[in-house]
Parts: C-alpha cells; structure tokens; sequence
C-alpha cells in the first residue's frame, strides 16, 4: 500500500455553479469522520506501509473541524499528505502551523480563471480576494509546499487562460494544471470542449509555452482526457492495467474500505477500519480478488461499468 485516500468530510462552504454534490449539499447539509477515527486511519495507513495520506471531502476538505488535528498525526507518523483539491478560501483560518513537520505536502488550489468576474460568477461574490489570500498563506507560511493551482477548461475561460501564469508567478507559485469542464447543471452544460480536440489542442500548446515563458510547470491534463468522461488519476500502471488496488485505498466517512472512488461511489467496500485494520482489508477477499483478475489480463465483474475501463 502507498496511498490511502481519507474522505473526511462532506459538505462546503461555497456552492459552486459547475459542482456535482450541488443540489446533495442544498439537502445534507455537513458530515464528519470523528477525528480520532481519521487518526486511527493515519496510523493504520503508517502500520500496514502506505507514505503518503490525500486527505480529501466531498466538497471542502478545509471546513473539517478535525483537520489541524488530523495533519498534526500525520506529520508524527512521518508520512506525506496531499490535498486534491481545496477551494482554497479558507486556508488562513487554518493554524498557523499546520503542515509543520511533514515529509513532503502537495496542495491543489482550484483557481477557475484568472478573470475575477469569471471566477465570481462560478464561485460566489467575494471568493476571489479570498482564495488569493490563501494562496499567499500557503507561499509565505509554508513556502516548503508544493502548491500547484487548477484551473477549468471551459468556452468561457478559455480566451483568458493564458493570464494565469502570468499571475502565478507574481504569486510565488509554481505549478499550473488544467482540467476539463464536464458537469452538466443547467448554468454551465453548454460549456464543456471535449468534443472540440483540435481547438482544445491548440490552447495545450499555447498554456505550455506561456507557462515555460513564465518558469512555471506545466501540469495540465486536458490532452489526456478528451475522450473521458470522467477522469481518474489512478487509471493504469506501467502494464497497462488499473493501478488502485495494487497500491491504494479509499476510506470513507463512515470507514467504509474500497480500492478507487468507482468502487465506493457503487459501495462496494473490502471491509471496514472501524471493526478491522488496514491491513487486513488491503490483503482481503476483495483486494486479492481484484489484484487476480487484474494480472491475469481479466476485467473483474466489481469494475464492469468503470469509465476508466471504457474508455481503455
């Protein structure tokens, strides 16, 4: 095991046009893992190999009242923690000390657009001075971090874009990663330019040397999903097979155990942290069975539906 992924919380402080939990937080309001159950979890991660915590929410991992005490334990157990993604409006009300002593920590700040009226319109009145505020907590208080800022591909961002490494430099960051607009809500379902390739190409090339230009790294993904529906990091490994359950695993709130967000978003859980270890559910049935298949060249009968299998 190297990663585990520790969904904390769900629930937001922003209500984001583009989002896909939009209408579910309107209902559900905030849900938590009790901290000393995500501290349990960070120690088990530590006990059964895994190095690296992506500390994540169904909406804003920052709101989780447990995270300073979470981060703190992870930094004991010598482990890495990475953030994918925050909104970033509410870093600085985070302690001031928060990532101290960690190995190494990645966060993922999601900027839009670098047109603040764009940004406005898709994050809330206000949001903008905010999140750039958080960016220069992060640069100043732990200039240690690898921060790197996400922006949307959309129809209406796109003429701007080529701003935002000008801005990232002047704001001390270095990394610049795109992502593609693939939500359907009513506000934003003409927006999406997957089905443009040449053209989203062409704004490939461009980002790439604007950011070289400015020293920034280029990170962006948008050659690579065109013809996803919906992207995941943890596609394949060098054989050309799923990756995830050969080194990872995704806790839930409730600590439920699956190998990949496909599998807990059908609840199909290995077992569960808060009546077995880790461990033991990482070397289960369900992780030995999906691991068998996946050697023997098979796509197992849990993954059938997977976007990523479809789009192989």
């Amino acid at each position: 095991m190297k990663t585990v992924t520790l969904q904390v919380a769900y629930g937001c402080n922003l209500r984001c046009k583009m989002c896909p939990n939009l209408g579910r937080f309107h209902d559900a309001g905030t849900r938590e893992m009790a901290a000393e159950d995500a501290i349990s979890v960070v120690q088990q991660a530590n006990d059964a190999g895994a190095r690296c915590i992506r500390m994540m929410a169904l909406g804003e991992s920052t709101l989780y009242s447990g995270f300073d005490a979470v981060c703190h334990a992870i930094a004991a157990e010598n482990m890495d923690l990475s953030i994918d993604a925050t909104n970033g409006t509410m870093l600085t009300s985070l302690d001031a000390d928060v990532f101290n002593g960690m190995h190494a920590v990645k966060v993922v700040v999601s900027i839009d657009s670098p047109d603040k009226g764009q940004y406005e319109w898709l994050r809330g009145e206000g949001m903008w001075d905010r999140v750039w505020d958080g960016v220069a907590w992060l640069r100043d208080r732990h200039p240690h971090l690898a921060v790197t800022v996400r922006s949307i591909l959309s129809k209406t961002t796109a003429p701007h874009l080529m701003k935002m490494p000008d801005l990232l430099a002047q704001a001390g960051v270095h990394q610049f990663q795109v992502v593609h607009m693939r939500e359907a809500n009513d506000d934003v379902s003409d927006q999406c330019m997957q089905s443009m390739p040449a053209t989203v190409r062409r704004i490939t090339d461009e980002l790439k040397a604007e950011c070289q230009r400015h020293g920034i790294v280029w990170c962006g993904n948008i050659e690579t999903t065109l013809d996803v529906k919906i992207g995941c990091r943890e596609r394949t490994d060098d054989r050309g097979i799923c990756a995830a359950p050969f080194g990872q695993t995704w806790v839930t709130i409730d600590g439920n155990v699956a190998p990949c967000v496909y599998m807990a978003g059908t609840d199909r859980f290995g077992g569960n942290v808060l009546r077995q270890t880790l461990k033991d559910v990482f070397h289960g049935r369900m992780f030995r069975t999906l691991r068998g298949e996946l050697k023997k060249g098979n796509e197992p009968a849990m993954c059938q539906g997977c976007v990523m299998w479809q789009a192989a």
